[in-house]
């Protein structure tokens, strides 16, 4: 449930800004040149001049021909000759996917391969990476595996090598935009320091001469507050000072209490001025007369003139500046419209865009002329000679589904040529079935196609240049636009150093020191667990032991009617006591209907009890069917209770509490809900967030 709040006078004044600033006043006025829809209307003599544009649109001149708008046959076989169908594709360059759970010592064939999800990274066996990746297999004396990280920022490049049946480790190549980190090199950071007994070579004492002098005398120079340009301050803090003898107070940035503000009384019934402050700066602020505000009252009185930048309507009373009669001044529309004969006059004798000429009416074709698609119904017969389709069990199909079946059989007919589009091979009909022309195989990045001869020859080359070069180590990798390492330095130690890493641990490492009873240890390397001491744990005197048991454990004490029990260890059941159950005596027992305080209930369901023997039921010896039992102990079918209220719609025999609502269900089984009153007594006032959005949902 929404959160009630109410509008306070912080609120109520932000309120009447933003409708100040949303809405003009009552009585403003509007010049002619204003009014965007001033009424005015002409006779319908004249088309205006987008009138006559649409109807324009689309006509062509009567003495236009279609000789340079058509190819002729040579000429549509010419352009057609070596182009693609517009619904053919490209393979992307990488086209093989890695599957889930692979394990990439398998991939060892040539060519590019995919991860494309970091999920499935995750789950690969001998990966260097989690995230998705790229990798190109290569092959030279064996196999090189070169993997390409796929992620927004800082991406890796790793390499290894399979050769004699081996594969060697993931080696990661790092670039300028991805170095080392200390801890990878086990280098120290340059930021690290050093205490005093760590420098082995720290002098016993300094120079004099690095000395001043003054600091060297016995005594100190002293300067006076004078000296430093605050002779006239006294050593009291800002906190401390009154402002009680202060010749002025026009500017102060705060004042919590004030009795006179600017020479006047202060009022709680009188109007203050609104102030304004600067866009830009908030403590350069302005007052206006034209604006007052009574917190008493909680009243805002403006006193504004003049005109409104904008206004969604005004009233035509409130026009100011109107004609007193219309059209206003003489004027014609001659030179604006065409009248509706010089329209007609002028559409005479043209065509209709949509019209169509017969093969007759054209006489030549300019086929420079002619751009865009033509309709395949505009085309010569042959040029539906190449169908495609789908081969399956020796029938064309026109369409594949998408769980593998097929569907629209295209029938075989002499002098065309189908297109296999489940393997891209060309088959022509005999007359009795659909024979393959050619088994040429598709350029393609598959198993079952051939690859491109440039980038084979690529690729050899550049296996055969670099594939060993760089078979392990740490290298400054230069690559090319294709992403290939075409040149690789070995990292030397300067390499190293110029990165700010120094050139060797400096650290001197000590064991750790143990506590004693009257001396406390000291930080150091743990000193290692001796064979044998797996079960141990390292003690604070510096020695792997095993933890004492001290714990003492005693049996539970059970409670008497005297005195309370004692928590402890619970003793064992006896053989045969499986269905006993503990007891606050701290003993085990059987349980029984005796044991709940029920031995006087036999096992005797409540519908199938009589009343033969309640002590009263009215003047029946029995009330098996009575509809009403005043004092009987039971009644199996009764269906009012002692004044008469029928039991089935009256009792409540459930409740239950959700918040405010309460539910309760009758003895028939039905339900209801009550709403409980709001108690809350503390209300929040609205913020200028909560106005803002309110005041845009009513007025936009």
């Amino acid at each position: 449930m929404a959160e009630t709040k109410f509008l306070d006078s912080a609120g109520l004044t932000h309120l009447l800004e933003k409708t100040n600033a949303k809405f003009s006043k009552v009585g403003h006025t509007h010049t002619k040149s204003e009014i965007t829809d001033f009424a005015h209307t002409h006779d319908d003599r004249y088309y205006q001049k987008s009138e006559v544009d649409s109807k324009l649109n689309g006509k062509s001149n009567t003495g236009h021909t279609h000789d340079d708008r058509y190819y002729t046959e040579s000429e549509m076989n010419t352009k057609l000759a070596g182009k693609s169908d517009t619904s053919h594709s490209h393979t992307t360059h990488l086209t093989t996917e890695i599957a889930a759970s692979t394990n990439l010592n398998t991939l060892t064939t040539a060519g590019w391969y995919k991860c494309s999800a970091s999920a499935t990274a995750a789950g690969l066996t001998n990966c260097p990476t989690k995230n998705a990746f790229a990798m190109e297999v290569l092959s030279n004396a064996g196999v090189t595996q070169i993997v390409y990280e796929f992620v927004t920022s800082g991406q890796k490049i790793y390499t290894r090598n399979y050769y004699d049946s081996t594969w060697s480790a993931w080696q990661r190549i790092y670039t300028e935009a991805n170095k080392p980190t200390l801890g990878e090199i086990g280098a120290a950071a340059s930021s690290h320091t050093h205490t005093k007994s760590q420098i082995t070579d720290f002098p016993s004492s300094m120079p004099a001469s690095d000395v001043y002098a003054w600091a060297k005398a016995a005594t100190k120079p002293t300067y006076t507050k004078a000296e430093v340009g605050l002779g006239n301050v006294d050593n009291t803090a800002d906190s401390a000072k009154s402002v009680k003898y202060a010749a002025s107070a026009g500017s102060a940035g705060t004042a919590t209490t004030a009795n006179n503000v600017s020479g006047q009384a202060a009022s709680s019934d009188s109007a203050r001025h609104v102030w304004f402050s600067h866009a830009d700066t908030e403590t350069a602020r302005v007052y206006n007369d034209n604006f007052k505000y009574n917190p008493a009252s909680n009243t805002l009185t403006t006193n504004i003139t003049g005109n409104a930048a904008s206004a969604s309507s005004v009233a035509w009373g409130n026009v100011s500046g109107k004609p007193s009669t219309f059209a206003p001044s003489a004027h014609n529309h001659n030179d604006l419209y065409y009248q509706k004969s010089e329209v007609d006059s002028k559409l005479s004798g043209k065509a209709a865009s949509s019209h169509k000429h017969g093969a007759a009416d054209i006489t030549s074709v300019n086929a420079s002329a002619i751009t865009g698609v033509i309709a395949a119904a505009n085309l010569p017969s042959f040029v539906d000679d190449v169908l495609e389709g789908y081969l399956n069990g020796g029938k064309f199909y026109k369409t594949k589904k998408s769980d593998g079946t097929y569907a629209t059989e295209i029938a075989g007919e002499t002098g065309k040529i189908y297109v296999n589009l489940n393997d891209n091979k060309t088959y022509r009909w005999s007359g009795s079935a659909f024979v393959v022309i050619s088994e040429t195989i598709a350029l393609g990045e598959t198993s079952s196609t051939a690859y491109r001869g440039d980038r084979g020859k690529t690729a050899y080359a550049h296996a055969a240049a670099k594939g060993s070069a760089f078979a392990s180590g740490l290298y400054k990798i230069t690559t090319n636009a294709e992403g290939h390492v075409t040149a690789a330095t070995a990292v030397q130690k300067s390499d190293i150093t110029a990165l700010g890493i120094p050139a060797q641990d400096t650290n001197t490492w000590n064991a750790l020191k143990g506590a004693t009873t009257s001396a406390a240890g000291s930080a150091g390397y743990a000193p290692a667990p001796a064979a044998g001491a797996a079960n141990r744990y390292l003690r604070s005197d510096g020695t792997w032991s095993v933890p004492p048991d001290n714990n003492t454990w005693n049996a539970l004490k059970g409670a008497t009617a005297d005195a309370a029990g004692g928590a402890g260890y619970v003793a064992a059941p006896a053989k045969g006591q499986q269905g006993y159950f503990l007891r606050g005596d701290a003993t085990w027992v059987a349980l029984s209907k005796g044991t709940v305080g029920l031995g006087n209930v036999d096992n005797t369901a409540d519908s199938a009890k009589s009343v033969k023997y309640a002590t009263s039921a009215g003047s029946a010896n029995t009330a098996t069917s009575a509809t009403k039992a005043s004092t009987a102990d039971s009644a199996t079918k009764a269906t009012q209770d002692s004044t008469g209220q029928q039991i089935n719609t009256t009792y409540i025999k459930g409740l239950s509490v959700n918040g405010r609502t309460v539910t309760y269900t009758r003895g028939d089984g039905t339900t209801g809900t009550i709403t409980t009153q709001d108690t809350n007594t503390t209300y929040n006032a609205l913020t200028n967030d909560e106005i803002d959005a309110a005041f845009a949902s009513v007025f936009g």
